[in-house]
């Protein structure tokens, strides 16, 4: 019998048949984590205007990897921090997403998480500008007025 080692322990592989080669086992059914960075909340953050100013959201890295990470929005009023940075595995970061005091612009918009694998010496800016294999996710900002 074959086994997957997971992140919650070994999984019993149960392929429909056994080719000479591992790889080409049919592995249809088995679980695969897709997001290496795991957001509570999990797709949208709400803001109750005018009362709420900011919102706290947690990113997780559960990857066996550390990671490298960029979010940006396309609201000009709101403010994230940290914006990016690195982040080790199996550790989270709790970033603040903040609307300008001044602002009356609530309109509906998207926060744009990405990551890539941390690459030692390198600057953040310098990992981002070079080509690579980069993830994204969406994050909906939404208000109830």
């Amino acid at each position: 019998m074959l086994e997957k080692l997971t992140l919650y322990g070994p999984i019993q592989l149960n392929p429909e048949s056994l080719p000479g080669d591992p790889q080409l086992t049919n592995m249809r059914n088995q679980p695969f984590i897709l997001d290496e960075i795991q957001t509570n909340p999990k797709s949208k953050i709400y803001f109750n205007v005018p009362f709420d100013k900011s919102c706290s959201m947690r990113m997780t890295n559960i990857s066996m990897k550390p990671l490298a990470f960029k979010i940006t929005t396309n609201h000009p009023d709101i403010n994230i921090s940290p914006d990016s940075g690195s982040l080790k595995s199996h550790k989270f970061v709790m970033v603040v997403v903040k609307i300008n005091r001044l602002s009356s612009k609530y309109v509906n918009s998207v926060m744009k998480i990405e990551w890539t694998d941390w690459i030692e010496g390198e600057s953040i800016d310098e990992i981002f500008e070079a080509d690579g294999v980069f993830r994204k996710k969406n994050i909906l900002v939404e208000f109830n007025q």
